[in-house]
């Protein structure tokens, strides 16, 4: 296991330059899975026994111009396609799609906006600041234990003119919004790994601009490169047919009451019994054909839409009731990660007045208060923080990597170092293999298991201590 962890972090030297900037890129992945805390680069310091003076390296690494971000989602997208058995359906790869919303109270970094949190069931605040951060995972696992491996992420809210300048932009209309980033972003992972998808969202993706757009970017063979399903919300209402007339509306949710239209089966996933009646109606904010699937579940209503009017309904339901398992991975990457503890921050970035100035016209301020210059040393802190984001993704990725291809072994030396009351699955979680990677890092003194990270920290000391010695010495000669 411990050698596997070190080829596939071998493996991405190529995506580097410089020798010297691959190894603190495995300095900051290998921070992620042996830290104990989630305070920022820091914590990478203090828990690998890095000098004092490696702080500085790392935040060097974040900003540096010797490496792409955007060449190494390239990599990983591709080696997730190559190692992982992802889910496919209908030769298209599933891939759910999710933003998630993080307090941040700095005032200074790009991208802080005010916020509304509309779930229910979350610790946050109704209202605060911070970074509203979009997500593509792709679906792998087995029955028993279903990963969602995060693709790409990217910050979406209070980032309109800094994306202007950034080269490779989404291909969207001149303000994009929330929605349409997200289906750009699931496009830009279609076309990275050459496979049509069908993209996974919930009901604020629901909209008749989400299934124009997807409906609008095709393949050389005429197809969408993206299937759309979604849930829907109970105020819909379609029609039969293009020729739009009034006394013909139906509104789909009094079709729950006319029972005779359903049909009986199972879950697919939970096996319990659920009904269900699919029918393509077209729908006029989508201005076309859209396949309706109305659920019951005991006393549970749901509407999922879709834009490929063949899939079965219930594969249709099937690759929804699996959206969730996004929401297992904001919670990996937040809470054992420490993916979303960035503290990057610029004193070029306008002061956010949180009591004063509203989210609207704040944005109107930032845009006439910068110069283009001033704009582009800002874009560069916001590809630092979301380079932050996606190395946390990476490591995400390959935790859930190790806990299917070498369970055994992650049970074995868990099983020596640590205990769990219960035991969810036959497959070791995200955060049990963190732990039981930890656990061989505090024994390494035994079993010798880190000793190539151990000379891999050892060698990158010595070299700036000689280097800063050597400065030193100039100095001292000048003077």
């Amino acid at each position: 296991m411990h050698h596997c962890l070190r080829t596939i972090l071998m493996d991405f030297r190529p995506i580097f330059s410089h020798q010297s900037t691959h190894v603190c890129f495995l300095l900051v992945m290998l921070g992620f899975i042996l830290r104990f805390d989630t305070l920022g680069v820091s914590s990478t310091v203090r828990w690998l026994g890095l000098a004092p003076f490696a702080y500085d390296s790392l935040l060097h690494f974040f900003h540096a111009s010797s490496w792409s971000l955007d060449h190494l989602m390239s990599y990983w997208l591709n080696w997730c396609v190559k190692h992982f058995s992802l889910l496919t359906i209908n030769e298209r790869l599933v891939c759910l799609g999710d933003s998630i919303k993080i307090p941040k109270e700095a005032t200074r970094q790009p991208g802080v906006v005010a916020m509304h949190e509309s779930s229910g069931n979350s610790a946050k605040a109704e209202r605060f600041f911070g970074h509203d951060i979009g997500c593509i995972a792709l679906l792998t696992g087995k029955l028993s234990k279903i990963f969602a491996v995060p693709a790409l992420l990217e910050i979406h809210e209070g980032v309109n003119q800094l994306r202007r300048l950034s080269e490779g932009d989404h291909p969207l209309e001149k303000d994009p919004t929330v929605i349409t980033r997200m289906l750009g972003l699931s496009l830009i992972v279609a076309i990275k790994i050459k496979r049509p998808i069908y993209g996974v969202f919930d009901g604020l993706y629901s909209t008749g601009k989400a299934f124009i757009l997807a409906r609008s970017w095709k393949m050389d063979d005429g197809n969408p490169w993206i299937h759309l399903v979604v849930k829907g919300k109970k105020s819909y209402t379609a029609y039969p047919d293009k020729s739009i007339k009034k006394n013909e509306k139906i509104k789909l949710w009094k079709l729950f009451e006319k029972t005779e239209l359903f049909t009986w089966t199972q879950h697919p996933l939970t096996f319990c019994s659920i009904s269900y009646y699919a029918t393509n109606l077209y729908w006029p904010p989508a201005e076309g054909m859209v396949r309706f699937v109305l659920c019951q579940q005991g006393s549970k209503r749901f509407l999922l839409m879709s834009s490929d009017l063949t899939l079965d309904p219930i594969t249709l339901i099937q690759i929804y009731s699996l959206r969730t398992k996004i929401e297992t991975t904001f919670n990996v990457l937040k809470n054992v990660i420490g993916g979303f503890g960035y503290r990057f921050w610029s004193l070029i970035s306008p002061k956010l007045e949180k009591k004063k100035v509203p989210k609207k016209k704040r944005s109107k301020e930032v845009a006439t208060a910068l110069t283009e210059t001033q704009l582009k040393k800002l874009n560069q802190k916001l590809e630092a923080i979301e380079r932050f984001i996606n190395l946390a993704a990476i490591i995400v990725g390959i935790l859930q990597y190790l806990a299917l291809h070498y369970t055994k072994q992650v049970w074995k030396l868990h099983h020596q170092t640590s205990w769990l009351r219960t035991y969810s699955s036959e497959i070791p979680s995200e955060e049990t293999v963190k732990r039981t990677l930890q656990a061989a890092w505090i024994f390494n003194s035994k079993n010798r298991t880190f000793s190539w990270a151990k000379k891999i920290i050892d060698d990158f000391n010595q070299k700036r201590s000689n280097r800063r010695k050597i400065c030193n010495q100039h100095t001292l000669n000048i003077e």
